[in-house]
């Protein structure tokens, strides 16, 4: 067991897999994933800034 499996384990959290790039399954990650992309690239690469501004200001 490795130290991720033994996390989810003591916060009782269930591993559940999904097929890569299948929206019916993994959309709201699917989609954190190009609004995160979209943020960086307006930020000019700065994670920390387009994490602010997609949790405090938000998209229009």
């Amino acid at each position: 067991m490795n130290i991720f499996q033994r996390k989810l384990q003591e916060y009782n959290v269930e591993h559940v897999l999904a097929r890569i790039k299948h929206p019916q399954t993994n959309g709201k990650l699917e989609r954190w994933f190009y609004t995160f992309d979209m943020l960086t690239k307006q930020f000019d690469g700065d994670m920390n800034r387009a994490i602010k501004f997609y949790n405090f200001i938000g998209l229009t």
